[in-house]
C-alpha cells in the first residue's frame, strides 16, 4: 500500500517536472496602467508597468496579451506588449505603450490579461496558470494647480 502511493507520487513529480512548470521556476509579475494620454489628431497612449518580483530572478522575455472591454461585456480592442526582464534593479520594471486612434477608451473601461508567458532559461511558462501574474492597483495622484 506504501509502495503504491509512493509510485504514484513519483510519477507525479516527473509528470510536473516534464511540463517545466514549477513556480519557483519564475518570478511573479505586475502590470499596472499608469496613464492614457490623447497624444494629438486622435491618437491615445496607454502606458503600462511591468514589474518582476525582487530576488525571483530573471523572467526574461514576457508577453502578455490584452482585452479592452466596455461595461456591457464587448470587446473594444485586443493588443499584445512584450518586454524582457531580468533580476536587478534596472531590468525588474519596464513601461510599454499600447498606442493608436481607435483606442481613447472611457475611464470605465476594463483591462483583461487574455494570455501571459515568460520566456526563460529556453522553456515558456503560463503566468496565469502559474498564478504569477497579478493586477497593481496603482492610483495615481491628483494634481491641482495653485491652492
Amino acid at each position: 500500500m506504501h509502495m503504491r502511493l509512493f509510485c504514484a507520487l513519483v510519477l507525479l513529480f516527473v509528470a510536473l517536472s516534464a511540463h517545466g512548470e514549477p513556480p519557483s521556476d519564475v518570478p511573479s509579475i505586475a502590470l499596472r496602467h499608469l496613464s492614457t494620454t490623447f497624444v494629438n489628431r486622435g491618437m491615445c497612449a496607454i502606458r503600462f508597468g511591468i514589474e518582476s518580483e525582487q530576488g525571483g530572478g530573471d523572467a526574461g522575455e514576457v508577453e502578455i496579451h490584452l482585452r479592452f472591454v466596455n461595461p456591457a461585456g464587448k470587446t473594444l480592442y485586443r493588443s499584445t506588449i512584450t518586454t524582457s526582464l531580468d533580476d536587478s534593479t534596472a531590468g525588474r520594471y519596464k513601461e510599454e505603450f499600447v498606442e493608436g486612434e481607435d483606442i481613447c477608451f472611457p475611464p470605465e473601461t476594463k483591462v483583461i490579461i487574455t494570455r501571459a508567458t515568460s520566456k526563460t532559461g529556453g522553456k515558456v511558462y503560463d503566468l496565469i496558470k502559474l498564478h504569477k501574474i497579478r493586477e497593481d492597483a496603482f492610483r495615481s495622484y491628483r494634481i491641482t494647480v495653485g491652492q
